[in-house]
């Protein structure tokens, strides 16, 4: 059997050590640290994706792209 043991104190994440992301006096300022993107000083996991038109018929690229725009 294997144990796991979790610190008791986590450091905080890193900030600074990349040269990424916006200014952070901005209302709206995105920033990197060792752990997440920021965006207005909260955590952000943004979530993207891509359509290949090629690989769809154009009668169907409506009803994909109105998928990708619903997150799904």
């Amino acid at each position: 059997m294997r144990r796991l043991s979790v610190p008791g104190r986590i450091p905080p994440p890193m900030e600074g050590h990349l040269r990424l992301g916006d200014l952070p006096h901005g209302p709206d300022a995105i920033t990197v640290n060792s752990r997440h993107l920021s965006r207005a000083g909260r955590p952000w996991f943004p979530v993207m994706g891509e359509f290949h038109y090629g690989r769809y018929p154009a009668e169907e690229w409506r009803e994909e792209l109105l998928k990708v725009r619903a997150g799904g």
